[in-house]
Parts: C-alpha cells; sequence; structure tokens
C-alpha cells in the first residue's frame, strides 16, 4: 500500500465543512469557485442534453432529460475530451469550474472538451455507496446510462474512447468507478478521487476475493486508473478506496493507488499533478505529429 504524506503546499479544492446526513450517502463538499474565464464556457450551457440513447435504455431512466454544461473547444475542433461527474448535492460547475485550469491551458483548450452532466436532483443515488446495488435503483443505472450517452456522443463525432477520460469527485467518483466496470474499454484515463465502487454491503473487505466475481470477463487492458483517498476521509474508508483499486488491477487497469495522510474528503494537488501529466500528453502527440 503506498501512502502519501501531503505537501504543506497542497492545494485542498474542497472546504472541509462539507454537508452530510447518516444516510444520504457520500455527502457534499463544496469547492471554492475561482473566477471562470467565459472563453472556456458553452453557450449552451442551459439546453437539454442531445446525446443519443443507447440501444435498448429507456428514456424513462433517471437523470435522462437532465442538462450538460461544456467547456473549452467545439465539438469541431475538439480531439480529446473529458467527463466530469460532480458529487451528492453538486452541479457541473461544482466540479468543472475548479478544474478548468488543471486541463484548459494554452496548448489544450483548442482541442479539449470538457463535459459535464447533471444529476437529477443533485444526487445520482440516494443511498450510501456500500448499500446494496439494488438499493439504488434505478437511479445507479441511469446514472451509468447518462454517462454513456456522453461518451456516444463524442463518439458520433470522431472522438474515440482512447480519447475520452472520465473522472469525478465523491459519487461522482463511485460512479466513475462503475460505468468502468459497466462499459469497459480503452480509455484515455480514469480518476476516482474519495471514491469506491458502490454495492460495498456486498463485499468483504477481509477476504477481498468475494465480490470480484461479479466482474468476471470485465477487460480494462490499456486503461489506466488513478484512485485516490485521504485516511481521514470520513465518508469514504481507505479501505474501500484499495480495495477498489484492486478490483481494477484484477481486471487489467494500469492502476495508481494513493492514499494520503491526513487528507479528509477533498481533493490535493498531487492528484491534479497526477492530471496535469495526462493531459499535457496532448502537446507530446502534437510534437511527435510535427517531426
Amino acid at each position: 500500500m503506498v501512502r502519501t504524506l501531503r505537501s504543506k503546499v497542497s492545494l485542498t479544492l474542497l472546504s472541509t465543512s462539507f454537508l452530510a446526513s447518516d444516510d444520504s450517502g457520500e455527502g457534499t463538499a463544496g469547492f471554492r469557485n475561482g473566477p471562470m474565464s467565459p472563453k472556456h464556457q458553452d453557450s449552451t450551457l442551459s439546453s437539454p442534453p442531445q446525446s443519443p440513447v443507447p440501444p435498448g435504455t429507456s428514456t424513462m431512466l433517471p437523470h435522462h432529460n437532465t442538462t450538460t454544461v461544456h467547456y473549452g473547444a467545439s465539438l469541431q475542433s475538439t480531439t480529446h475530451a473529458i467527463i466530469l461527474l460532480h458529487g451528492r448535492g453538486g452541479t457541473p460547475a461544482s466540479i468543472a469550474i475548479p478544474l478548468i485550469t488543471t486541463f484548459l491551458t494554452p496548448g489544450t483548450e483548442s482541442r479539449l472538451r470538457i463535459v459535464a452532466p447533471a444529476a437529477q436532483d443533485r444526487t445520482w443515488y440516494p443511498h450510501v455507496y456500500t448499500a446494496a446495488q439494488s438499493q439504488n435503483e434505478p437511479f445507479l443505472t441511469g446514472a451509468i446510462e447518462r454517462v454513456e450517452r456522453e461518451v456516444r456522443a463524442l463518439e458520433d463525432n470522431g472522438i474515440t474512447r482512447d480519447k475520452i477520460m472520465i473522472g469525478g469527485f465523491s459519487q461522482g467518483a463511485c460512479l466513475t468507478a462503475r460505468f468502468l466496470l459497466k462499459y469497459p474499454a480503452k480509455y484515455w484515463g480514469t480518476f476516482v478521487f474519495s471514491g469506491a465502487i458502490p454495492g460495498l454491503f456486498s463485499y468483504v473487505m477481509e477476504t477481498r476475493g468475494r465480490g470480484e466475481d461479479e466482474f468476471e470477463g470485465v477487460d480494462l487492458r490499456g486503461t489506466r486508473v488513478f484512485v485516490g483517498c485521504g485516511d481521514s476521509d470520513p465518508l469514504i474508508g481507505a479501505r474501500a478506496a484499495e480495495w477498489t483499486a484492486w478490483v481494477f488491477q484484477r481486471r487489467g487497469a494500469e492502476v495508481t493507488k494513493r492514499i494520503y495522510e491526513g487528507l479528509g474528503h477533498s481533493i490535493c494537488k498531487e492528484e491534479l499533478e497526477v492530471l496535469k501529466g495526462w493531459v499535457q500528453e496532448m502537446a507530446t502527440e502534437d510534437e511527435v505529429r510535427q517531426t
């Protein structure tokens, strides 16, 4: 197990005054929002998403008619995309705005598109992530299909899954983990910040093998996954994050796991540096094309 002591200059994006009730789940953590440059925000902020519904999926599932916020490049110029999933009680802007400067730089903003869908009533699923999956249905399935709609909309515009990054914080991170197991592929990257695979009620953490059979046949070879969590997180246990990383490793993913000493339910600078490194690969690809 890798434990990392946070640097004293760690940038905590989330306030420590998150809201959580005993039965509400992962809780809400408020980002310290900074000003957003108008050029980074899509003018269609309030319009309903036009993403196609995957075949066989009911349009009556929860989240099917929520809005999507876009930042960065237009679809016509996009070569890479990042789908961001907010936490319980959050909004697309609450996760996207604090990460804008990490993702959109002078070298990426003309080709990188940020996609941030909204959860119905600001909640992807009603119960805690440790509850049996059936207790969070049909909301969890609706959330997974909502993310898949965004992925397919990008694919329809020529952006393949190996150019799509997906990640989230808290409940959005839990959704990311479950989505990856439902729709495995070679993605550009996925990140799970302060989250774990939903449905842990049915898993026995001490033996680890139990519950993993559910994911038999899932192939994540070629996909990198970053799992980060604080050992002082009161909402997501470090052991749950460790188990999540182990499941992804068993399914062939290239996993980086970090348990941060003294970190609560928040995101730290070291995690953002990982994402910054992934995004900088776009510039490297440009250099290769030009040589």
